[in-house]
């Protein structure tokens, strides 16, 4: 190269050098930029995710609250079945005793005409 061949490609080397530098400045300068924006969406998806948690855990808590209500319920009216039905069949008992004593040889025909049911239908 000639003296006039380094000097022409000084300037421009000089402005690629700038240039290139420059260009590292911009690219350091988007890192630091995708750096801060990917702990703001962290940081975002992090506190969404908090407040969906605790959404769960409420409905859940409501949830079981309803089902601890209903199977309340049911307890309630079950043991009102029940209760209801001892009462009956003691009513039933009562009438019974109180047809035997009525009447005890229609009771003894009826015992023993069951009685040749059963033994007839097992005989089958």
């Amino acid at each position: 190269m000639t003296n006039h061949e380094s000097a022409g490609a000084s300037p421009g080397r000089a402005q690629a050098e700038a240039d290139a530098e420059h260009l590292a400045r911009d690219i350091g300068a988007l890192r630091e930029d995708v750096a801060r924006l990917s702990d703001s969406v962290a940081s975002l998806v992090r506190i969404r995710a908090e407040e969906g948690a605790a959404r769960v855990k409420d409905v859940m808590d409501a949830t079981g609250a309803t089902v601890n209500e209903v199977a309340g319920s049911f307890a309630r009216a079950g043991n009102g079945i029940a209760a209801d039905a001892n009462v009956r069949l003691g009513i039933l008992g009562t009438e019974l005793r109180a047809s035997i004593y009525k009447s005890p040889l229609a009771c003894m025909a009826l015992a023993a005409g069951v009685g040749m049911l059963f033994g007839a239908l097992r005989r089958r």
